[in-house]
């Protein structure tokens, strides 16, 4: 477990309903490389403020019983399922993962799932059109 959780100044998501993504996800990278992935979750509905900000825009904290997993798009094999090893981090810029690529199938796609475990309450979050591909 190489997680690590400093959440700086953010707030925690604590809405009921939520939207999680990735920020900066490639759709390529290289055999060997060691890729930071950040997640973004968000308030799946905000509020409506009369404010000059755009509320999707509001970096928030997922708690510290978030996990990832990666599958093949084309198999749906699991290659990195959940367990105590892929807990996600996070630091003052919000939640993030890194993968160790370095034994990864050339020219497959992958795509990732996430596990939020809220006091229990356990959701599932996966985008198949957010896929990346391993090149040599």
């Amino acid at each position: 477990d190489d997680s690590s959780f400093s959440t700086g100044s953010l707030t925690e998501l604590t809405a009921d309903d939520i939207h999680v993504t990735f920020k900066r996800l490639k759709t390529r990278y290289k055999r060997g490389s060691k890729p930071e992935i950040r997640v973004f979750g968000r308030e799946k509905y905000p509020l409506k403020t009369y404010q000059n900000t755009y509320a999707y825009n509001d970096v928030k904290y997922l708690p510290s019983t978030t996990y990832y997993q990666v599958k093949d798009v084309v198999t749906d094999e699991v290659i990195v399922p959940f367990s105590d090893y892929t807990k996600v981090s996070c630091d003052s810029n919000g939640n993030y993962f890194k993968l160790n690529l370095s034994n990864w199938e050339y020219s497959r796609d992958y795509y990732i799932e996430i596990k939020v475990d809220r006091d229990g309450v356990i959701e599932y979050f996966e985008d198949k059109d957010l896929t990346f591909t391993i090149e040599k």
